[in-house]
């Protein structure tokens, strides 16, 4: 059952696959509710996490960037289920923890998320029961949620960190985000959206475009995507690739703001929860 509503919709920002710039568009949101004074909390159901950071901070906050972007405090709910990768980046597996507690070494889907088919049901249970608090929790405090997912919605077999969230939360809306740079972002963006189920697909009202190499080219992506989905552009950030990784910083008060910029000028209907 959905949870009742306690909060402005909440904000779901969902990847056309690992590095699809998520984290960013997630990041320009906390900050830009933040700054106009709206109590707002980040949340993110499944988090892969690197051991060198790790280890600085067991058990700490694995997603301080969205916190301090949010300007917040820290609860383990905004990130309940960990997986510590092992080896780094590329790591073909690591070490489950719900709540930090330990539930065995699990393979990952890709570098940023796990297959719920690969789990134990009993383990499987756990990882949607924690979810599902989490969310009741968070959304009972009265702040609005800027929720991330991980990878794509669409690659598991089993999806855990994205679809859950979206069928725990009646009113939440779905903005898709696509990285430009390399090309192919227009056919991401259409088979991803193509690919969800129907009653997923209500909640989606738009796309943010990141990194562009051109206008041109930008505008020419979006008219391909609108043209075949009917999602409106919700935004555009350009090259802001000077300011860092947000995966590498564990404050971003400098990183959030350039970000939240971006976004500024264009970002009133997505923050409305409404398409153009």
């Amino acid at each position: 059952m959905a949870h009742r509503v306690t909060a402005a919709p909440p904000i779901v920002v969902w990847g056309t696959g690992p590095n699809s710039s998520k984290s960013h568009v997630c990041l320009a949101l906390l900050r830009l509710l933040a700054r106009r004074g709206e109590p707002v909390a980040p949340f993110k159901a499944v988090t892969v996490v690197e051991p060198a950071r790790w280890r600085r901070d067991p058990g700490g906050c694995p997603i301080p960037h969205h916190v301090a972007a949010a300007r917040t405090v820290w609860r383990p709910q905004m990130s309940p289920v960990v997986v510590e990768a092992h080896d780094g980046i590329g790591a073909q597996r690591g070490l489950l923890r719900v709540l930090g507690e330990p539930y065995g070494e699990v393979p990952l889907l890709t570098t940023d998320t796990m297959d719920g088919a690969d789990l134990p049901q009993r383990t499987r249970r756990a990882v949607l029961d924690v979810v599902s608090a989490s969310l009741a929790g968070l959304r009972g405090s009265g702040a609005r949620l800027v929720i991330e997912g991980a990878g794509s919605p669409i690659d598991a077999r089993d999806d855990l960190a994205n679809l859950p969230a979206v069928r725990e939360i009646a009113d939440a809306v779905i903005v898709l985000s696509a990285y430009c740079w390399d090309g192919g972002s227009a056919a991401a963006l259409i088979g991803t959206f193509s690919c969800l189920p129907a009653e997923i697909q209500r909640s989606v009202i738009g796309f943010v475009q990141n990194r562009p190499r051109s206008e041109p080219a930008a505008r020419h992506w979006a008219a391909l995507v609108t043209a075949r989905t009917g999602l409106g552009l919700l935004g555009t950030v350009g090259d802001l690739s000077h300011v860092g990784s947000a995966d590498l910083l564990d404050t971003c008060d400098e990183f959030a703001d350039p970000w939240a910029d971006a976004l500024a000028g264009q970002a009133d209907l997505l923050l409305e929860g409404r398409a153009r």
